[in-house]
């Protein structure tokens, strides 16, 4: 049985499967049709890029049902006037492991700094804290301010990490 989506104020979080990432590889046309959703220009957005996309899929065709949940969702619109937008991917790097969990969110262009990065990191954290009890880790670039504003604003603390280039966060996963 898949992992179920997550539902937000806003938006669904979809989690991909085997099916929806091979057709994503394969073009957006078809997951656009299978989401039932419009897919904008600049798709895929950050660091969601085909390579990410493999990764996920071998992890799901390797690991099945132990990873189900555990990596990339969708992120589409509720709705808005009867239109349905794939905004976001959001998600995990895996179960949790040694008792952490490490997320990871990018927006499209067009729907950056409209809460959306916000709204999902909340619900990947409210979603790992039902499931387990963990710490939840995420890394940013140095020179990406919104997405630690982002994580700030949801709660993370700034901590050491072992690449320079990068700045590390953490919180616990139940929401205080």
């Amino acid at each position: 049985m898949p992992a179920p989506t997550i539902r937000t104020s806003h938006f669904e979080l979809i989690p991909a499967t085997v099916a929806l990432l091979e057709l994503e590889l394969e073009g957006s046309s078809r997951l656009a049709e299978t989401l039932q959703a419009r897919i904008p220009q600049g798709w895929p957005p950050g660091e969601y890029d085909a390579d990410a996309m493999r990764f996920m899929l071998g992890e799901l065709k390797q690991r099945g049902t132990e990873v189900e949940g555990w990596l990339a969702y969708y992120v589409v619109t509720h709705g808005v006037d009867g239109r349905r937008d794939l905004v976001a991917n959001a998600g995990y790097f895996g179960p949790p492991a040694n008792g952490t969990v490490e997320i990871g969110f990018s927006v499209v262009e067009e729907w950056r700094r409209r809460g959306v990065a916000t709204e999902c990191v909340t619900a990947l954290i409210e979603h790992a804290g039902k499931r387990a009890d963990v710490r939840v880790i995420a890394r940013t670039r140095r020179d990406n301010i919104a997405a630690a504003g982002v994580l700030d604003r949801c709660g993370f603390r700034e901590i050491e990490g072992p690449d320079e280039s990068l700045r590390y966060f953490e919180r616990a996963a139940r929401l205080q």
